[in-house]
């Protein structure tokens, strides 16, 4: 599906028609879904465009006036419905959650009785009408039949609503027990994103072929789908590169830095959707071409040459 996640953030009379008259502008809509959170947590649509086309032009609207507020869009690619909604609901929710005031353990959860086979998005998708979800950590043995998790949301309500409505739930043919956490989540370094980008992309780990004068102004998507990669052998190819980091979807540009002569470079990974991101941090210590390599979110875009910019 060709998808699009917006929200409309300070925005209290945005309706499901307007917001699909508004995505109109830049191709055909196919159906505009709405999920609605508890206050104060703004509207949530699901916008299906109807081409690759649409999808990209309407994502250029992210930070856009609109009604009494202001779009935030994150463009995502799934398979299902399902996948979506959790993708860019986490997305959306680790964006806001960095300005979340209170303890970080007041908005979290602690779940237990988690089957092994279930996914971190699946999670995301179960605990989605509680509040908006920030960040999901799976823990425990992989090889047996049950883990647990940890949920952080963007408000402490959120928490609360989660340990009201979801002990004793089924949940892929298991009854979980949700309980408040008494501590918070330990993310990976860089996970959340600045959404300051004009600081973000003065930082040194940004670069580019003809230097940092002509760089051209990112947006929040080009930094959601791009990992920083530590630790490659200096041998490693560009191609070598992309190859590795395939499974965790589609990549659409790669980029080695640092000095070859050294023994160890490093290099930047952008994908087409962010979820892939998301999955490249799991990969962080696995080893590529016979060195662990570490991976991180990227707190910048890669500034490509003139000829690939779109």
């Amino acid at each position: 599906k060709t998808c699009l996640f917006a929200s409309v953030v300070g925005s209290c009379h945005a309706t499901t028609s307007s917001v699909g008259e508004f995505f109109s502008a830049c191709g055909a809509v196919n159906k505009v879904f709405t999920l609605t959170l508890s206050p104060p947590q703004p509207p949530l649509w699901l916008v299906e465009m109807a081409d690759e086309v649409g999808r990209q032009q309407a994502g250029l609207l992210n930070g856009c006036a609109f009604v009494d507020g202001r779009l935030t869009v994150i463009p995502v690619v799934s398979s299902t419905l399902h996948s979506a909604m959790a993708t860019a609901s986490c997305r959306l929710g680790s964006l806001l959650s960095s300005g979340a005031s209170g303890d970080a353990a007041t908005r979290t959860i602690h779940v237990t009785n988690i089957p092994s086979v279930c996914s971190e998005l699946d999670v995301a998708a179960h605990f989605a009408d509680c509040g908006m979800v920030s960040f999901v950590k799976l823990a425990g043995d992989a090889t047996k039949p049950t883990r647990f998790v940890f949920v952080e949301f963007v408000t402490p309500e959120g928490a609360l609503t989660a340990v009201e409505r979801k002990s004793g739930s089924s949940f892929m043919g298991r009854t979980l027990t949700v309980k408040q956490s008494h501590t918070a989540i330990i993310k990976p370094q860089h996970f959340m994103l600045r959404q300051d980008l004009s600081a973000v992309s003065r930082k040194k780990d940004d670069f580019s072929d003809s230097g940092p004068s002509t760089a051209p102004t990112v947006n929040l998507f080009d930094v959601a789908r791009t990992i920083h990669v530590a630790n490659i052998v200096s041998t490693a190819s560009q191609e070598q590169l992309v190859t590795f980091f395939t499974v965790c979807g589609t990549v659409t540009y790669a980029k080695l830095a640092g000095d070859e002569r050294q023994p160890q470079r490093f290099g930047f990974v952008e994908f087409a959707d962010p979820a892939s991101t998301f999955i490249s941090l799991r990969l962080s210590g696995t080893h590529f071409m016979d060195r662990p390599i570490t991976v991180k979110q990227a707190t910048c875009a890669i500034i490509k040459p003139a000829s690939l910019r779109q």
